[in-house]
């Protein structure tokens, strides 16, 4: 019986010591907070990473090796972001006020158009 009490005691005070703390989650960058005439590339998914790229025009040579992890499109136009200089390789197309808080991939040019 002692055995018992002790062994149920020993239990209760393990799971009384143990408590499960919330994991913190990045809040989300605000979309509407990048420039309503841009399209905004960020180096971390979830519209994080120190602050956007903002290109306000076409771009035919952006020079970002780097992979992008998220962008969003602030404009009245659709942007098309592909992976190689002048309008080449890969792309990604994006209407406007339209974001992906996750993609991985260099964005080399830009380009815009009507939708």
């Amino acid at each position: 019986m002692k055995a018992a009490f002790r062994a149920a005691f020993a239990a209760a005070s393990l799971i009384a010591g143990l408590s499960i703390a919330p994991t913190a989650q990045a809040t989300p960058y605000d979309p509407s907070t990048c420039d309503p005439s841009a399209v905004c590339i960020f180096w971390e998914e979830n519209y994080q990473g120190g602050g956007a790229d903002e290109y306000m025009t076409e771009a035919p040579n952006t020079f970002t090796d780097d992979p992008v992890q998220s962008v969003f499109n602030s404009m009245d136009k659709c942007a098309w972001l592909f992976t190689k200089p002048n309008y080449t390789g890969d792309y990604l197309g994006l209407r406007p006020h339209d974001g992906r808080p996750s993609v991985n991939m260099p964005v080399r040019s830009i380009q815009l158009s009507a939708c």
